[in-house]
């Protein structure tokens, strides 16, 4: 008996295989990091799938991308944010670091 199956991406028809135990894949390993992933972190699987066949089948996947690029960056900056509440000395050390300035 075979080990894997083969499916096909639900966003670019292209075969991919998975194991057997892992039937509930849809994506291929690029777009299921690309999309799944970090939908994920704030939604259920059914949700998830929900949201990536309603843009395939409005074909816009683009629009999901922006949206999901744009959700990771302030999520990025809130956290960023948030240090620098908690510590304020240590962001300051990477904001000079960052802007290549030498601390005499």
């Amino acid at each position: 008996m075979k080990r894997n199956i083969t499916k096909q991406c639900l966003i670019c028809k292209k075969d991919f295989s998975v194991p057997r135990d892992e039937k509930w894949k849809f994506l291929c390993p690029d777009h299921t990091k690309e999309f799944y992933i970090p939908l994920r972190k704030h939604h259920t699987f059914p949700t998830v799938y929900n949201i990536i066949d309603t843009a395939v089948f409005f074909d816009d996947i683009k629009t999901l991308r922006e949206i999901i690029n744009e959700r990771e960056a302030a999520i990025m900056k809130f956290k960023e944010e948030i240090r620098s509440l908690i510590n304020p000395g240590s962001s300051m050390k990477k904001m000079l670091i960052s802007s290549n300035k030498v601390i005499t």
